[in-house]
């Protein structure tokens, strides 16, 4: 799985290399609101997450693909990755640069795929037809709307609520229980440009 490298229309996913620890932890250092939950490095040195990254990989329980923009520009611009792997399901995260997302805001509200949707399109389609995954679950953060629309817009249905099960400092917060499975998705083919989420998005954001 480690060696894979993935296309999508928009990104391209390679396998997580040892030149990519840094920005991964400087990435998580930046997460602000904590969106990234249990995987937080905030409190570790460099050497101490660089440990507990490689424990992960080494442990089989999780697996990371650096997210590269496509063109004569294509750049790094985050990670996105399976963790909590069995034989027949995976969790799927992923975060991708703050700075770069903003460039896309408008698109995402005309309801245009993003490089982000589409970095985790493909390797959700990866996760079924290639690794034979049955279920793949993705919690979301209560008030990270964004993700929540794009959780949606991908075809993840919500199975319940973990209330104020995430704290970020004094802040606590519900996680949303969130899952597709196999059976439910058509290779991102019906992926919706006009629904019900992004004006949702959109109305949070005023």
């Amino acid at each position: 799985m480690r060696t894979n490298v993935f296309y999508g229309k928009k990104t391209v996913l390679f396998p997580f290399m040892d030149n990519d620890f840094q920005y991964f932890i400087d990435l998580h250092r930046g997460d602000k609101k904590g969106y990234m939950g249990k995987f937080s490095l905030c409190k570790m040195t460099d050497q101490e997450a660089k440990l507990y990254i490689k424990a992960l990989l080494g442990g089989y329980q999780m697996f990371i693909w650096t997210v590269m923009t496509k063109g004569k520009d294509a750049k790094r611009v985050g990670f996105i990755y399976f963790f909590d792997v069995n034989s027949f399901s995976c969790s799927i995260a992923g975060m991708i640069d703050p700075e770069f997302t903003k460039k896309f805001v408008k698109k995402f509200k005309r309801g245009d795929l993003t490089p982000t949707e589409d970095a985790t399109r493909t390797l959700i389609t990866a996760a079924f037809n290639e690794f034979e995954f049955d279920r793949i679950d993705g919690d979301v953060i209560k008030s990270n709307r964004l993700g929540y629309a794009i959780h949606r817009r991908l075809g993840f249905k919500q199975e319940g609520v973990r209330r104020k099960a995430f704290r970020n400092g004094d802040i606590q917060d519900d996680i949303i229980m969130m899952a597709i499975l196999k059976e439910e998705w058509n290779n991102g083919e019906e992926f919706t440009t006009n629904s019900r989420d992004t004006e949702i998005y959109t109305a949070s954001k005023g």
